[in-house]
């Protein structure tokens, strides 16, 4: 965030994310960076989630990356009529893509959590075919 722009409370939220980084690491996870929109116009705002998507859902498949992403889009505060507009846009967005999921962070409703549901394991809750031998 901009120097200036951490409301009351927001440093736990920091250190905890820096733990939950860190703890990632340290397990041999990669945590993806969270995608920070503050500042930026609405149709940069788009490109740059639109090219974060397609990165991480190359990753997703390809390496096993991390389940969630992350993208700053504040709330709005210092936009006309207090409109948080990029955090609509990218709900818009993500409800758009098939597969993934998309939520405000219950801690923080300037960050929106993007997450594709979690697949079953093969064969978990559904019988396997023929597996009664008659």
């Amino acid at each position: 965030a901009p120097a200036g722009a951490a409301g009351v409370g927001e440093a736990p939220e920091a250190a905890s994310e820096v733990e939950t980084h860190f703890a990632a690491e340290a397990e041999g996870r990669r945590r993806r960076t969270p995608l920070d929109l503050h500042g930026f116009p609405l149709g940069v705002a788009e490109v740059a989630v639109a090219a974060a998507l397609e990165e991480w859902l190359s990753e997703l498949w390809s390496e096993g990356s991390e389940e969630e992403m992350v993208v700053i889009t504040g709330r709005g505060l210092r936009s006309p009529r207090n409109e948080a507009v990029i955090r609509r846009s990218v709900l818009e967005l993500v409800d758009r893509i098939a597969g993934l999921e998309a939520s405000l962070d219950p801690r923080n409703e300037g960050c929106v959590l993007i997450r594709r549901p979690v697949r079953p394991e093969p064969g978990a809750g559904a019988p396997a075919s023929d597996a009664s031998g008659g």
